[in-house]
């Protein structure tokens, strides 16, 4: 049998993070993944998500969940991404990244740099619906619509699959550092 991984969450974090969504509307909140809440409408209108492990709301452009109208008192959870918080270390050298899909792009980079033909080797591995590099777009993804609005240049010859969350971003550098030759967190580490 199968076991689920399921994040834990401080209550009243997660009574922030829901205060957030609920002061525009009486929104409807279901489990994406283990590490993932949305919410919306209904089921099938997702209007965003809630990541539990950086604990922030993602609203999906929804310009009237970045500024609800709130009563006043403590503010609830920030809405948007946030930017400029995302660091990356590879053998001593530190890069500040202003997003998630940035930190991914930089250390991909880094790690071809360090050993040629890692991204072949990445290439070939594919998690259940995607992979992460590929030299053809349309290999990113089995679903050929998340192409276009997913998939974008990492460097000559190459491009990434960009919809990445926090821990999907390190399971991938994670393997990435590990076909490159490098030790996670000795060699390569990020602040995720």
């Amino acid at each position: 049998m199968a076991r689920i991984s399921i994040t834990a969450i401080e209550v009243t974090k997660l009574a922030k993070l829901l205060a957030a969504i609920n002061s525009f509307r009486n929104l409807k909140v279901w489990v994406l993944t283990s590490d993932e809440l949305a919410f919306g409408i209904e089921p099938p209108i997702r209007m965003g998500t809630i990541d539990l492990i950086s604990e922030q709301v993602h609203s999906n452009g929804h310009s009237e969940l970045d500024a609800p109208t709130r009563p006043s008192g403590p503010a609830p959870a920030r809405v948007s991404r946030r930017t400029g918080q995302y660091l990356l270390e590879i053998k001593g050298r530190t890069i500040e990244c202003s997003s998630l899909k940035e930190m991914l792009a930089e250390g991909l980079r880094a790690a071809e740099a360090h050993k040629k033909g890692t991204l072949d080797k990445l290439a070939a591995a594919k998690s259940r619906t995607r992979r992460i590099v590929s030299r053809d777009p349309t290999k990113l993804f089995d679903k050929t619509h998340l192409e276009e609005k997913h998939a974008e240049p990492l460097m000559e010859g190459w491009w990434y699959g960009t919809n990445n969350s926090a821990v999907e971003t390190n399971r991938w550098l994670r393997q990435a550092c590990a076909l490159a030759g490098l030790v996670w967190d000795k060699d390569f580490s990020t602040s995720v």
